[in-house]
């Protein structure tokens, strides 16, 4: 395991890339991270968890994680959006944590391949989520299958409503 807490990693540069490919735990905390290289953790190979919490990221890209992955949190950094592939390719990945970013969407391009994967939980809890039509998707799956937490946000008469709790009768003004 490798660990920084509360010391300055600003970039997660290209350095990582020469990291053993054994290490399978890496945590960054509070370590005012604002950017990671495009394959930083991707060739190592037997990483398991990755935690990087607390930090101003503002992007993320798939190519910066290996596909090991059963752990994945992001929890209090500055993410506004989520790649459509950023989980591609992760058959191991159970437990994604992106609480208190500032993700808005979760899309089903994002989140609808999930659900045929070992995948049990996206924790989205204090996202300014925006549940307009763009969510209607997620209301006609099997809740069940992964367990996704969140509240929304706007509009006002969905605010502070679980995502858990949304129907399709709550979108019947989109188009289908």
């Amino acid at each position: 395991m490798l660990m920084f807490h509360e010391t300055e990693v600003k970039r997660i540069g290209e350095s990582f890339r020469r990291m053993k490919p054994t290490l399978e735990q890496i945590e960054f905390k509070k370590t005012r991270t604002v950017s990671i290289h495009d394959e930083a953790f991707s060739r190592l190979t037997q990483l398991n968890s990755l935690v990087i919490v607390y930090n101003s990221l503002k992007t993320i890209k798939r190519s910066m994680f290996p596909s090991s992955l059963y752990f994945l949190d992001l929890t209090g950094n500055k993410l506004t959006d989520l790649p459509d592939d950023i989980f591609t390719d992760m058959p191991a990945l159970r437990d994604v944590l992106l609480e208190k970013n500032q993700l808005k969407h979760f899309s089903s391009a994002v989140l609808e391949r999930l659900y045929d994967t070992t995948l049990q939980q996206v924790t989205l809890s204090d996202n300014p989520i925006i549940c307009d039509c763009s969510v209607k998707w997620y209301t006609q799956k099997e809740k069940r299958s992964v367990r996704v937490t969140g509240n929304c946000d706007i509009p006002e008469n969905l605010h502070g409503w679980r995502l858990i709790q949304l129907s399709p009768g709550d979108f019947g003004y989109c188009r289908k």
